[in-house]
């Protein structure tokens, strides 16, 4: 049967994160590990503040004019909009300051 290669498995085997029980342990072997755990963090809330945003619309549209409902879509519009400018400023403050030329690979999140 033929496998295509995308779905083979790697002959070698991703970097492990540091002991905590070793002493010898720096903050700075902690860098990669955390650079590529990090990485995955706007692909989580990314698109959870565009779920918000649209919420936020329909609660809206639907609102038939009730002023409390109206305020608590003005509320959830404000909100997931504070919430993703910070994450736009991580996301670039992330990859504009600390590019490492050392990438480990993280297994992926569905197997």
């Amino acid at each position: 049967m033929f496998i295509p290669s995308v779905f083979a498995q790697n002959s070698h085997t991703s970097p492990k994160p540091p002991d905590l029980g070793d002493p010898s342990t720096d903050l700075f072997d902690y860098l990669p590990f955390l650079y590529d755990l990090l990485s995955y963090l706007p692909f989580v809330l990314g698109p959870l503040a565009v779920i918000m945003l649209i919420y936020s619309g329909l609660t809206f549209i639907t609102s038939l004019g009730r002023h409390e409902k109206i305020k608590k879509a003005q509320k959830t519009f404000l909100h997931s909009l504070l919430g993703t400018v910070p994450l736009i400023l991580f996301v670039l403050f992330l990859f504009r300051y600390f590019p490492l030329k050392e990438k480990i690979e993280l297994p992926p999140l569905i197997p």
